[in-house]
């Protein structure tokens, strides 16, 4: 069952009732992206990680970039909705037939209250698979859904068997630690959108960066983190389990926010130069 919210989806570009039925018959390839004011933000990283995701499966975007514009912005008029994230879907049918879906999916942002305190995320031992391609597993969705409803938090963070921590399950995770900002391979996460623009954030604004395996061990050994993401941002994390972090006030990363917020400014100025 499609998971949309609104009135109208899009089937291979048509407008469609929500409650239209398809499915694919291996997990599609997706993209969730922010729509702010309208314009999709970060539109061409997003497209270019769609790229990237269906070349590891093995396959070729079959629309264009300016396609998927176009049916964004028919969806976004039809439903009047400016400001939500809205995802593409792409697959194939049990015939070998290539589709693909785009609809609202079901939103929200945090409140500004976790922006000043931080949020409170848990630990959970899951690897996914391929984390380099945005493949929907509902195994793996159902899981996490799961563990964030038994224990309440607002993000559940990944490690291994061995105790390495990768990311969170639908966010990027960074540590800060004397000034440097730390982040687990890039080979070993899924490379979100947001946080290439962290990375951007931080090459303007002189900051280190360190790439490298971080253990459970280590948690205690920083002085602040936060996760990144399409529906986030730059969110604080005030605690992982029983490790608390004054993240929301540690001035590398209100530099950081601050930085991330003017870079969405202006790619949504890039954006609606060309697109509109």
């Amino acid at each position: 069952m499609i998971q949309a919210d609104g009135n109208w989806l899009m089937i291979d570009g048509a407008l469609n009732p929500v409650d239209a039925q398809f499915e694919f018959k291996t997990p599609p390839i997706y993209e969730v992206i922010r729509l702010v004011d309208g314009l999709p933000l970060f539109f061409e990283a997003h497209m270019d990680r769609l790229a990237r995701s269906f070349e590891i499966a093995g396959e070729t975007v079959w629309l264009s970039r300016s396609e998927i514009a176009g049916q964004i912005r028919r969806l976004t008029e039809k439903e009047a909705r400016y400001n939500y994230n809205a995802r593409l879907e792409m697959g194939r049918d049990a015939e070998g037939v290539p589709h693909s879906l785009l609809f609202f999916s079901p939103t929200s942002y945090p409140a500004e209250e976790m922006y000043r305190q931080g949020v409170r995320t848990t630990m959970a031992e899951i690897v996914r698979e391929t984390p380099q391609a945005k493949i929907f597993r509902k195994g793996y969705y159902d899981r996490v859904s799961q563990i964030r409803k038994e224990t309440g938090a607002f993000e559940v963070i990944l490690h291994d068997e061995a105790g390495k921590l990768s990311e969170g399950s639908r966010s990027n995770l960074f540590f800060i630690k004397q000034g440097s900002l730390y982040s687990a391979r890039s080979s070993d996460i899924l490379l979100g959108i947001s946080r290439l623009h962290v990375i951007k954030c931080v090459k303007d604004l002189g900051i280190p960066l360190v790439e490298r395996d971080i253990y459970l061990d280590e948690l205690d050994d920083f002085n602040a983190c936060f996760l990144s993401g399409t529906s986030l941002h730059l969110l604080p994390i005030a605690e992982i389990d029983r490790h608390r972090y004054a993240s929301a006030e540690n001035e590398l990363f209100k530099r950081l926010s601050a930085r991330f917020m003017e870079m969405v400014a202006e790619n949504l100025d890039q954006t609606r130069r060309q697109y509109e």
